[in-house]
C-alpha cells in the first residue's frame, strides 16, 4: 500500500496511524516488500512492439520494526523535512508523535530494474500528464475549477477518467 517514506541509514522509514490494517498486519508478520518506482515518458523505438515506458524501480525485501520510544521516533522530523519546504517551520508535538506509528524496515536484500532513455528512443508527448499539469497550473492561478476542468477535458475526448 502507498506510504510516504524516508530512506536513511540503509533503512526505509514510514509513519502511520497507530491502528489499522497495515499496522495489524505488520505486527502479525513483519516481513515486507517495498517498491519504489519512478516512471518516465513513453517512447517509441525499433524493438519489441515499437513502444516502451521509461522507468527506474527498486524492490526492497526486509523486516519491519516498530519504533516505540519517543527518542526513536525522531526520524519523523527528518521525514517531515523531506516533504515540507525548508522555509516552512514544522513543530512536532510530543503527544502527536506518541500517537504516530513509526516503522523502520531493515532491508535484507533488494533488486532493481531500469529502462532509461537512449538515442534510439523518441519521446512521446503524454496527453494525460500534460493535461493534468495544465489543469493544476490553471487551478493554482484561480482560472479553473479542478472538477469542471477534468469533466471538460473528458467531454472533448482529451482525457479518460
Amino acid at each position: 500500500m502507498p506510504v510516504n517514506y524516508l530512506f536513511a541509514d540503509d533503512c526505509i522509514y514510514f509513519h502511520s496511524g497507530p491502528k489499522g490494517r497495515k499496522v495489524e498486519a505488520l505486527r502479525v508478520d513483519p516481513r515486507v516488500c517495498s517498491l519504489v518506482d519512478d516512471p518516465g515518458p513513453q517512447v517509441t523505438w525499433e524493438r519489441g512492439c515499437g513502444i516502451s515506458q521509461i522507468y527506474e524501480s527498486v524492490m526492497c525485501f526486509g523486516r519491519a520494526v516498530f519504533m516505540e520510544r519517543l527518542e526513536e521516533k525522531g526520524i519523523l522530523e527528518r521525514m517531515v523535512h523531506k516533504f515540507v519546504p525548508a522555509e516552512s517551520p514544522v513543530f512536532l508535538k510530543d503527544k502527536d508523535i506518541e500517537n504516530t506509528a513509526v516503522v523502520k524496515i531493515h532491508i535484507e536484500w533488494m533488486t532493481g530494474k531500469a529502462n532509461r532513455v537512449t538515442p534510439s528512443h523518441t519521446i512521446i508527448s503524454n496527453r494525460f500528464r500534460t493535461t493534468l499539469y495544465a489543469i493544476f497550473l490553471l487551478t493554482q492561478m484561480g482560472s479553473f475549477d479542478t472538477l469542471a476542468s477534468l469533466l471538460f477535458f473528458r467531454q472533448i475526448g482529451y482525457l479518460t477518467l
